[in-house]
């Protein structure tokens, strides 16, 4: 049965008990968010965000294009994988760059101005450098 999640968000003791109850729709809901929020797919290579861009070439005088970079969304801990480790995307030689770790939880206000924190799990992204 698919109902309207917004409706949840209330109040806090609503989205609460929504996430108690372990509902499927609010779980797909959150991915969902997560991936709007961190601007990426969950599911293959994505444009590198702009939040990322920023952090990567703050300061620097060089100007990057965005175009010469991918990440890539994983579940899991962070796991070991040699930085400068090359792999062919979609035709193009890539080499790994670095990664970053996303948020554990991701943070939900309701319309009484609560917050509730809904638990995600381990997951970080790959930044992919073009080769050229």
């Amino acid at each position: 049965m698919k109902h309207d999640i917004r409706k949840y968000f209330r109040t806090h003791k609503r989205l609460q008990a929504l996430i108690n109850r372990n509902d499927h729709q609010f779980e797909e809901w959150c991915q969902k968010y997560m991936a709007v929020l961190y601007e990426i797919k969950l599911e293959g290579y994505s444009a590198l965000p702009y939040w990322i861009h920023e952090g990567l070439f703050h300061g620097f005088s060089h100007d990057s294009d965005k175009a010469d970079y991918l990440i890539e969304y994983r579940l899991g801990i962070h796991e070991p994988l040699e930085l400068g480790t090359t792999r062919a995307i979609n035709g193009k030689e890539y080499k790994y760059l670095d990664s970053v770790l996303l948020d554990q939880e991701l943070e939900l206000q309701t319309e009484d101005n609560k917050y509730t924190y809904v638990y995600q799990g381990e997951h970080f992204l790959r930044i992919w450098e073009a080769i050229i």
